[in-house]
């Protein structure tokens, strides 16, 4: 358990409160990284820049793998409560800046921004749950967390669609206000007892400077090869030169920082290297499902928004019924192999 909670215990009622008033922030992060994908095709229009369509998405994405870990880090020192609503009032700024975009650089600047919003909604609230909950009780509160999750991932077609459809694709954003608003009032009446950190620790700025440097320039370069330049361009190739050097220069630093942004260490416990190594594998399946077939079957098949999005819908229901199987196995059986 971190510092910033070994003296503070939650009675079972408790850490269902807090974990529902978690589910909101997750949710809202899990849904904007697919809600968009149906709306790309009228938002390009309307925005005139189809040459900027696919960075609408990466964008958000690159910006929320940067954050992530230093959305962690910056929760042990300043404390999860602090992080969360900070995230959401990002959040809620960046999607009111997506709603009112006129051009597609400003779309992607907003996204950008969202993005890092996203990354502490998602990072620092599944870091509560592990803050508040113990080993074996984890598992059932997990498949909570991940069902969440991955109905807002595989549902937001859905909803953009919909939205797209019937509304504007400007209401995916707008909708974003009333759900930032109920995250904040339920997280913050839910997070009352967690406290502040007393132990002021170091910041190590050096390493979130590189690690943010090297995985932009690494996403940036698997991004171009993703919107059709060559994987052996030279610009790629310059690019997956800069990061490799940059993120050895991160490794070297976090060996030699007192507090490190991601202690390397972890990566020796072979539950931690396999558990990434599978996250990695599974969210690649995932965002290529949610977010290529329906942006492939409006372009190829000229299918409308909310027909695009009706061919998720078996997706939609079985991750979280999957989910939910796995955490309540884990729990009832307490082996997580």
């Amino acid at each position: 358990m971190s510092d910033s909670s070994s003296t503070i215990t939650f009675t079972h009622r408790e850490a269902k409160r807090v974990v529902l008033g978690l589910l909101v922030a997750i949710f809202l992060g899990g849904l904007e990284q697919t809600i968009v994908a149906v709306a790309l095709p009228l938002m390009s229009a309307d925005l005139s820049g189809v040459e900027y369509l696919a960075w609408v998405i990466s964008g958000y994405l690159i910006a929320m793998t940067v954050a992530t870990p230093i959305y962690g880090k910056l929760g042990d020192i300043y404390g999860r409560r602090l992080m969360l609503f900070s995230a959401i009032v990002i959040f809620l700024l960046s999607s009111v800046l997506c709603a009112m975009a006129t051009t597609m650089p400003v779309m992607i600047l907003a996204r950008v921004i969202q993005g890092v919003g996203g990354a502490g909604l998602l990072a620092v609230s599944q870091t509560i749950v592990g803050d508040i909950i113990s080993p074996r009780d984890r598992g059932r509160y997990q498949g909570y967390i991940s069902t969440a999750f991955a109905i807002a991932s595989v549902t937001g077609p859905v909803v953009g669609g919909l939205l797209t459809e019937y509304i504007s694709w400007r209401w995916i954003f707008w909708i974003n206000v009333p759900l930032c608003v109920l995250a904040y009032l339920t997280a913050r009446r839910a997070l009352d007892k967690l406290p502040i950190p007393k132990l002021r620790r170091s910041i190590d700025y050096l390493g979130a400077l590189l690690l943010t440097i090297g995985l932009t320039i690494l996403l940036i370069a698997i991004s171009r090869v993703g919107h059709g330049t060559a994987l052996t361009e030279s610009l790629n190739l310059l690019l997956y030169g800069v990061s490799v050097a940059v993120l050895a220069s991160f490794i070297w630093q976090e060996k030699r920082a007192p507090d490190p942004v991601i202690p390397l260490m972890l990566l020796r416990n072979r539950a931690v290297a396999a558990s990434s190594l599978m996250l990695f594998i599974a969210f690649i399946q995932m965002i290529c499902m949610t977010i290529l077939i329906p942006l492939r079957l409006q372009m190829l098949t000229h299918a409308g928004a909310d027909e695009a999005a009706v061919q998720l819908l078996p997706l939609s229901l079985s991750i979280p019924v999957g989910a939910w199987i796995a955490g309540s196995l884990m729990t009832k059986l307490g082996h997580y192999r």
